[in-house]
């Protein structure tokens, strides 16, 4: 090939690359987080384990609603638990799904668990 193809093929092949991972990423955020359309920030998704405190706020979790599916696909991402853990987690409903500081965090949570169905308290 001639270098003045190359030159105009290269800047194609760097633009698909670059929507690709952009779509990858996009679906993995939306769809791996129960179906929101929101973009979440990974970073809101940290969980402190012992956050113990007069700050502390527990997440609890009411009923799982119609569809189970998308509550236990957020707890396995919120407790980083197995599936069997998650689901079993889910249906022992009311349960306490993690302890937080911070009212700020612990709404968060509680929000994502809603938009994916489930009825949930702060405490």
């Amino acid at each position: 090939m001639d270098p003045i193809a190359l030159m105009t093929q290269q800047p194609l092949l760097v633009l698909a690359i670059a929507i690709a991972v952009y779509v990858v990423l996009h679906l993995t955020v939306v769809r791996g987080l129960g179906g929101s359309r929101e973009p979440v920030e990974p970073s809101s998704w940290v969980i402190r384990p012992g956050a113990e405190g007069p700050d502390s706020y527990d997440v609890l979790i009411q009923d799982a609603g119609q569809a189970k599916i998308p509550a236990i696909k957020l707890v396995r991402t919120l407790k980083g638990l197995g599936l069997k853990e998650a689901k079993d987690l889910v249906e022992a409903a009311p349960q306490r799904v993690t302890t937080l500081q911070g009212r700020h965090e612990a709404d968060r949570v509680a929000a994502a668990l809603q938009r994916g169905g489930a009825r949930v308290t702060v405490e």
